[in-house]
């Protein structure tokens, strides 16, 4: 008998079902794994026979080992799923939602009994789930994948935005089996978008988005201010329409060195021309945001008004100029010190003639103080402390020691550079010939008034004698002399 072929038999399945089949009299269907010598699995039908069992045999393995296959997938898929950060979902073709990963109820709080189905939308935002519906329904009816972002409580109650997408899961022909979606937390995206927008809008400086081409894209009001055109006015020029054409050149060869990944990003300093044809200078600094290919998909600049900065710089230059020209035409000495250091930085040729020294002595290094007499130290250390403390010393005299030893009389002012605490300039004027003269007529004056004192006692002594001989002819004439006569010349 077959017990006889397979007595292990007895101790499985096979023998309780045809028991079943035979004592019952009723067909009997089952799966049975046999081992060796068979290995494999069989898929057995009995039916009762009046001479007893119809049993048929096909063997199964292939199938069961895909569904072990299928299953053990199912099972990684499932434990992927729940490991997942995102909300996971999956819904069958007419959009009926029967699973959800762990993640999701314990986001939600919900259980697979209250979320299946339409159950979804009790965590919904009221407000929001119209149109939630409306593109999920056509996403089903279309066959087409779901993108949205909407908000979805949490357990705690807070509403909190998710980005949700659904992609349709079809066989060879397109037609859709089931749906696998995901919703991912995207809050703290829209925190920084949020914390981007509204530093783009509010930063003190000028942000732009420039398209390769030079059309802006994205432009903040610190932009529109700086250049008086308002955005849809903006978006209908390019970056190049407002460049002056004397910077043009040179913006675009630092954009193209960007472009082609010469540079990572460029500064320049340019002219652009107002709404109102006026000129505005700014500083840029260029980078750019690239494809995944590397090409350049737009430009970053951030613009800063420098006008003022431009302004300041021009009228320095000018100033600069004239002392420049004051100084090299050598009608006073000048020079240029630094008062921490005590050198003289710079000279003029009357300097260089007043004292003797050289432009080889300044670059050696020349200490002002070391010109200066010990009897003026007092007097030239409180036009120093002006300097210091006032920016300014007024004119006062002093004298400096030549390169040969000898001295020179000057009047000596300073003043110090405002945008430095420590340098500056002083005028001299050489007054040796003027000490000179004054000296020369003090002397002439004492020798005056000398002769002059002398002169007045010799005439003085003179005239007494004079005197005494006109009284004393006049006695020979008369033969007498009045008695106030003789007292007069005892």
């Amino acid at each position: 008998s077959a017990w006889d072929m397979f007595p292990y038999a007895r101790e499985r399945r096979f023998f309780e079902e045809f028991e079943i089949a035979m004592l019952g009299g009723r067909p009997v269907e089952f799966e049975e794994y046999y081992p060796e010598p068979l290995n494999m699995w069989l898929e057995c039908r009995c039916f009762p026979a009046v001479d007893g069992l119809s049993v048929y045999f096909r063997d199964i393995t292939e199938r069961k080992r895909t569904e072990a296959a299928l299953k053990e997938s199912n099972e990684r898929f499932h434990l992927l799923a729940d490991a997942m950060p995102q909300l996971a979902w999956m819904a069958r073709s007419d959009g009926y939602v029967y699973w959800y990963n762990q993640r999701w109820f314990e986001y939600t709080g919900t259980t697979l009994e209250q979320m299946e189905g339409w159950g979804w939308q009790a965590v919904h935002d009221p407000l929001q789930l119209p149109q939630v519906l409306e593109r999920w329904k056509a996403s089903v009816a279309q066959g087409h994948p779901f993108d949205m972002t909407f908000s979805i409580r949490g357990k705690d109650g807070i509403l909190r935005p998710f980005l949700t997408r659904g992609f349709p899961l079809t066989d060879r022909t397109g037609e859709v089996l089931q749906w696998f979606g995901t919703s991912t937390d995207v809050s703290e995206l829209k925190a920084a978008e949020q914390l981007f927008r509204v530093t783009f809008e509010n930063a003190a400086v000028g942000i732009a988005h420039v398209a390769p081409d030079g059309h802006w894209l994205r432009v903040n009001e610190a932009v529109c201010t700086l250049i008086g055109y308002d955005r849809p006015e903006l978006f209908t020029l390019t970056s190049r329409e407002i460049t002056h054409p004397d910077d043009l050149a040179r913006d675009l060869a630092l954009a193209w060195r960007l472009h082609t990944n010469q540079a990572d990003s460029y500064n320049i300093e340019k002219r652009c021309i107002r709404k109102d044809g006026s000129l505005v200078w700014v500083n840029v600094t260029v980078s750019c945001a690239r494809l995944p290919n590397g090409d350049v998909e737009y430009f970053i600049a951030l613009v800063e008004d420098i006008t003022e900065r431009k302004e300041q710089q021009a009228a320095l230059e000018r100033s600069e100029a004239r002392l420049r020209r004051v100084l090299e035409s050598n009608v006073v000495g000048m020079i240029r010190w630094n008062l921490d250091t005590s050198l003289i930085l710079e000279a003029n040729d009357e300097f260089y003639r007043m004292t003797g020294y050289s432009a080889e002595d300044i670059a050696a290094g020349l200490n002002f103080r070391n010109l200066t007499p010990e009897e003026w130290t007092t007097r030239n250390e409180q036009g120093i402390f002006s300097l210091r403390n006032q920016g300014f010393a007024t004119p006062y005299e002093k004298e400096y020691i030549r390169k040969d030893g000898s001295r020179v009389a000057i009047i000596i002012a300073g003043t110090r550079f405002e945008d430095s605490p420590s340098e500056g300039i002083s005028f001299l004027i050489d007054i040796s010939e003027r000490k000179k003269q004054q000296q020369e007529i003090q002397d002439l004056n004492t020798r005056l008034q000398r002769s002059i004192a002398e002169s007045h006692h010799r005439i003085k002594n003179n005239l007494q004698i004079l005197s005494a001989m006109v009284e004393v002819e006049s006695t020979h004439l008369d033969g007498s002399v009045p008695k106030e006569k003789w007292t007069r010349l005892s």
